[in-house]
């Protein structure tokens, strides 16, 4: 096991993204926005004739099942569920890295048995079955963080200290081939898509390392988060190549700058769509549908676009609280607040039509 420090993330003085398309979208609606928590904004509230409701920035979609959301924080129950409707998930597993957590849950009878199948020795007994590499990240991380693929024990167990300065459990994956993609559903239907790449510098033969990279970060377009690529990582890619930032890079040599394809640590996006093929369509609704999602975004690979049969696709994750910063920063600000729109007007037409008492909706995150 692994010893544990806790971590806090900072908060902004500025409104949230999130809010801020909210805010846009209740103005155009005639509803009146709120920030009740004028300190940290991290609190919203959106008020219609009688009606209101409250936003949290870490539980933003108020059409949301709550029960739903947190089965989707948990990447190993997401598995569970997508693999009982036939929808393919990475081989994998969820193990305790945290001591204080792990012997909590010993004293639970009803998880002894799955708490004993789960210590860390048991974790790279686990990665050697699957074969290296293998993709570690937090079961109930969120941006990407700690995310990361790796090809040895010693790298593993370095990566299970790392979750563990964070979070109780980390999950263990196979690693999946091909590109990704996040599709956005909303309300039965999918509103959007995109396919994710890995930031990468590529040599010429001519040009240092850092000089390429400084061009790549004035090549703005389709790139997102460029600014937050960790040094550490980058540092590591060139020193396994015997490089250093002032060297040239050869011709066809690669240098990765993000170890996933998360917006939060950099990545190209392209491929943007408004529509998908309707067998696209049909698999993606399904899968919001089995979770009791109005709203998420599906993380997944395609061995190649999204017009490949869903069959060959992979679920990597569900986002049950999907930012749409993204988008944002693509250049489809507007389309976003018009997702808040229908957001909004989804609950409080919802709440109009609700004849039982309150008392009754406890399942629901009003």
């Amino acid at each position: 096991f692994f010893s544990c420090t806790s971590s806090h993330m900072a908060d902004g003085d500025q409104i949230p993204p999130m809010f801020d398309m909210a805010k846009e979208a209740s103005e155009a609606l005639g509803y009146h926005f709120h920030l009740p928590d004028q300190e940290n904004h991290r609190i919203a509230r959106v008020s219609h004739g009688q009606k209101s409701v409250l936003l949290e920035y870490d539980r933003c979609y108020p059409i949301n099942n709550c029960s739903s959301v947190a089965i989707v924080d948990d990447k190993s129950l997401t598995s569970k569920v997508l693999s009982s409707i036939n929808v393919k998930t990475p081989r994998g597993s969820d193990f305790y890295v945290q001591q204080g957590f792990s012997e909590q849950l010993s004293h639970n009878f009803w998880k002894v048995k799955g708490y004993l199948l789960k210590q860390p020795a048991h974790a790279l007994e686990h990665a050697a079955k699957l074969g290296y590499p293998v993709f570690v990240k937090p079961n109930d991380g969120t941006f990407g963080n700690l995310a990361q693929t790796v090809a040895s024990p010693i790298e593993l167990t370095e990566a299970l200290r790392g979750i563990a300065q964070q979070y109780p459990t980390a999950r263990i994956e196979e690693v999946v081939q091909g590109y990704e993609h996040r599709i956005y559903v909303l309300n039965g239907r999918v509103v959007f898509s995109y396919r994710k790449r890995p930031l990468t510098v590529t040599g010429d033969g001519r040009q240092t390392f850092h000089a390429l990279l400084e061009a790549l970060h004035h090549e703005r377009s389709h790139i997102i988060g460029i600014a937050n690529v960790s040094e550490k990582f980058i540092n590591q890619q060139l020193a396994e190549q015997g490089l250093t930032r002032r060297s040239v890079l050869p011709k066809g040599a690669t240098i990765a700058l993000s170890p996933n394809a998360n917006p939060n640590e950099g990545t190209y996006i392209d491929d943007f769509r408004r529509e998908v093929p309707p067998a696209c369509s049909r698999w993606a609704t399904r899968i919001a549908e089995a979770l009791n999602l109005n709203a998420c975004g599906i993380d997944m690979f395609a061995p190649g676009t999204l017009n490949d049969h869903p069959n060959t696709f992979t679920v990597i994750e569900v986002n049950g609280n999907p930012l749409l910063t993204t988008i944002e920063k693509l250049g489809y600000r507007q389309l976003a607040v018009e997702i808040w729109q229908e957001v909004l007007q989804t609950y409080f037409q919802d709440r109009l039509t609700k004849t039982r008492p309150l008392r009754r909706q406890r399942r629901i995150c009003w």
